[in-house]
């Protein structure tokens, strides 16, 4: 944690190639797979940013202080990923 430069780019470049390219791992239930729809689809997109906020609810709960560094990266990747939902040419139709 504590990202910086180099370290704040590969995780962008993670959460592009997650939102347009990876598929979950087969061992997740058919069910949840549905609901993460197909890569480069404004519902992953979506589903992604919920999960983020969701363990940032989680955290901020918990204990603010401890998680600080983890919440502000967290805060920057929803940054960045709304600046992607803003982009929508970037996505496929669902």
């Amino acid at each position: 944690m504590g990202e910086t430069g180099l370290m704040k780019y590969k995780t962008q470049e993670f959460l592009i190639d997650f939102l347009y390219v990876q598929n979950l791992p087969a061992c997740i239930d058919a069910s949840i797979a549905i609901e993460w729809r197909r890569g480069g689809t404004s519902e992953r997109l979506a589903k992604m940013i919920n999960h983020i906020r969701a363990i940032m609810d989680l955290f901020e709960k918990n204990d603010p202080t401890r998680y600080a560094v983890s919440l502000r990266e967290w805060r920057e990747n929803l940054r960045f990923l709304e600046g992607v939902r803003a982009e929508r040419k970037w996505l496929q139709k669902p």
